[in-house]
């Protein structure tokens, strides 16, 4: 059975544990520090795993076994990653759609860790050959383009050159707060709310906690009608 872990990128301990206390995920769960905007994906490649669900402080999970049902979709179909574009989706973010945002990604590290290769990594960088993977289907906006805004992304990069196959998700916006997005996963059901800015969480707090006590709050309504309730779809998502 392939062994699957939770990493989390982390500045903020109370942040931590209260994204924690959402995950209702059956994996152990690392919390990485230290690392740099660029180094973060491939230590990830260091981890105990075969599969590694990469989400952020900032990120709260309101459906777990929606998430369970991504990562089993992604292995039965032979994906290697997965996340929202990082431009044209939602417009807090207008940079490269070919990259995953980094507050949510699953990895098959131990497919990839086959090919793994820093020197390549570093080189690597944006080349109209890799359009041809652009997912167009989901780009509902202009607000995107196809640069190298982000350190992360030349790992990114370096995977679509190596052949990896991308899962792109759809996402929106929430309507109680335009900053926070609701991601879908690929039967566009909501999974998980993203506040974004966790450095600001202290002077944020409000924001933060209303986004909380939601995430919350759609958990034990599922817990409650999952049974029986039928799906939902992102356009529901409040």
């Amino acid at each position: 059975m392939d062994r699957v872990v939770i990493a989390t990128r982390s500045l903020n301990e109370e942040l931590y544990r209260l994204s924690g206390e959402l995950l209702g995920l059956p994996f152990p769960r690392y919390r990485i520090t230290g690392t740099t905007a660029d180094s973060y994906f491939c230590v990830l490649h260091e981890l105990d795993a075969d599969w590694v669900i990469n989400i952020d402080e900032d990120a709260f999970v309101t459906a777990p076994d929606r998430i369970l049902a991504l990562l089993q979709y992604m292995q039965e179909h032979d994906y290697d990653c997965c996340g929202m574009p990082d431009g044209g989706v939602v417009d807090i973010r207008f940079h490269n759609p070919l990259v995953p945002n980094a507050f949510f990604t699953i990895h098959n590290v131990k497919k990839v860790r086959e090919w793994f290769n820093l020197d390549e990594i570093y080189r690597a960088r944006y080349e109209r050959s890799l359009d041809r993977h652009v997912p167009t289907n989901l780009l509902r906006r202009e607000q995107f383009a196809f640069d190298d805004f982000e350190p992360y992304y030349k790992y990114f990069f370096w995977l679509l050159h190596k052949g990896a196959r991308f899962l792109y998700l759809d996402a929106i916006q929430w309507v109680r707060d335009p900053i926070t997005t609701i991601l879908a996963d690929h039967e566009r059901q909501p999974f998980l709310m993203h506040t974004w800015y966790a450095r600001e969480y202290q002077s944020q707090k409000q924001r933060f906690h209303q986004a909380i006590a939601f995430a919350r709050a759609v958990q034990q309504q599922r817990e409650r009608e999952l049974r029986t309730m039928p799906k939902r779809s992102i356009n529901d998502a409040l």
